[in-house]
């Protein structure tokens, strides 16, 4: 699934002349910039933009890492909270991100990791062989390589823990038990899955230890010490699994302003 309207493989008119400008501009080899400027620095937003995005790996899928203020982005916090406060499961906020294309809601959950400052991509939906699809793939960069989290949304109705204090939710086993599969079916078929992306042709290749599991459920008011133990020992007891309330989105949403990474 494209995350943009518009095609950003297809550039037209302006956009074609200024990647093209652009791209000679660097290929000259050495530049001396006591004597010439970088073009980028003329360009409108929208433009560098298509830029971006056209020299990037996914030119559809790249997230643009343009600046948010802080206004802006407190609007869409408050937008945010009030579909999950009203959300009656994951779907509500689901249709929520796709119908107004909020890619950065699920984009926030990079500021978890310590990778996604040099290159950003999502894909909504992506599919793990023929019977399975992960909500949201993130796939990063940092100077270690390409990084993968691999997102299940689950209620943000649900507890994470029933009221006896041990016994797993109904959402949570149902989020756990797809990232297992998702996990089993990676340990064997993850070079299928590469190849499959188009990943492996564009120079991506993420070894199983960086590839990641996110878990998303609950709100941060529900979570009991019942609830955080039990989370902490699935945690600790797995390799590469998170699991994040929405609230936890909700604060990654909010400093955005600052970026997608944790990374400074």
């Amino acid at each position: 699934m494209n995350l943009y309207e518009v095609d950003y493989t297809k550039p037209t008119g302006k956009y074609a002349a200024a990647i093209k400008e652009y791209n000679e501009f660097w290929s000259q080899g050495q530049i001396d910039f006591s004597k010439a400027s970088d073009p980028i620095e003329k360009f409108d937003d929208e433009t560098r933009k298509f830029i971006y995005n056209f020299n990037s790996k996914f030119p559809n899928n790249v997230v643009w890492h343009y600046h948010r203020d802080k206004t802006s982005v407190d609007l869409e916090v408050n937008a945010l909270r009030k579909v999950i406060n009203s959300a009656k499961n994951e779907h509500d906020i689901q249709d929520y991100i796709k119908k107004n294309r909020k890619w950065f809601i699920p984009a926030s959950i990079f500021k978890e990791y310590n990778f996604g400052h040099k290159e950003t991509y999502l894909f909504p939906e992506m599919k793990l062989g023929s019977s399975m699809q992960a909500d949201y793939v993130l796939c990063g960069r940092n100077s270690d390589g390409y990084s993968l989290i691999l997102v299940e949304f689950e209620s943000p109705a649900s507890t994470f823990v029933l009221t006896d204090g041990y016994k797993l939710s109904a959402s949570a086993n149902s989020g756990l038990g797809q990232i297992n599969q998702w996990k089993e079916w990676m340990e064997s078929n993850n070079t299928t899955f590469f190849n499959e992306h188009k990943l492996t042709e564009k120079g991506i290749n993420v070894p199983i230890t960086r590839i990641h599991y996110c878990l998303v459920i609950s709100r941060r008011n529900q979570v009991e010490t019942n609830d955080r133990d039990r989370k902490n020992r699935i945690i600790s007891e797995s390799t590469n699994l998170n699991i994040i309330n929405y609230d936890r989105v909700c604060d990654y949403v909010s400093n955005l302003d600052e970026g997608y990474s944790t990374y400074r």
